[in-house]
């Protein structure tokens, strides 16, 4: 069974490759869901969709700064997203201002 069991495990380049492929997928869904959000400022629907593709992309990442190095080319990619990111940010936290405030 033992031998059968290391038959079976992926390489260390597979697991690498779909991290950073489940990464890509999940900052291309933010992507979207955010630009969406965005264009229909008073839908918040469309922003609470753009809310849980950014968590599922948050916890995607997270788990990846485990398996890839801090120079692999996904921090990058990231990194590039910076301004849209903060866009997003910006309007979630305009959008709880209100309900934020009775909780301080």
């Amino acid at each position: 069974w033992y031998r059968d069991a290391l038959i079976h495990q992926p390489s260390p380049e597979v697991v690498l490759d779909d991290a950073r492929a489940r990464c890509r997928e999940l900052q291309a869904a933010w992507r979207v869901a955010a630009s969406r959000a965005q264009a229909a400022e008073e839908d918040k629907q469309l922003l609470l969709e753009a809310c849980v593709c950014w968590r599922r992309m948050f916890w995607a990442m997270t788990g990846a700064q485990n398996l890839l190095c801090p120079g692999d080319e996904i921090w990058s990619e990231f990194q590039a997203e910076k301004d849209l990111r903060v866009r997003f940010l910006e309007r979630l936290f305009l959008s709880l201002e209100g309900h934020l405030v009775d909780y301080v």
